[in-house]
């Protein structure tokens, strides 16, 4: 069974702006990013459940190389995508809207 994917505006926004300052140090590298949260998202379609909820109902999985986390929530058949964040970010700073 597959889920369908819904990421928030803020969430897309975050996305690009992440993208950008990979690309900004090496050419080629926000595609590279942008290819691994595309793989993320591929795996979270068809089995969003196996990460442990974190925090909230929220659950997070890692693009480990970028240093980035992909919070979401799963409800019914969907997989809602908050907030991506770097994981050396503060904390107390994340906003989920």
């Amino acid at each position: 069974m597959s889920y369908n994917i819904s990421l928030r505006k803020k969430a897309a926004n975050r996305l690009d702006e992440i993208a950008e300052q990979f690309e900004n140090k090496r050419e080629g590298l926000g595609f590279e990013f942008i290819q691994a949260f595309d793989k993320a998202i591929e795996s979270l379609k068809e089995n969003p459940l196996k990460f442990q909820v974190r925090y909230k109902n929220t659950r997070v999985t890692h693009l480990l190389r970028f240093g980035v986390g992909i919070h979401y929530i799963v409800e019914n058949q969907t997989v809602f995508v908050l907030a991506i964040f770097y994981s050396k970010e503060d904390s107390k700073k994340w906003t989920i809207d």
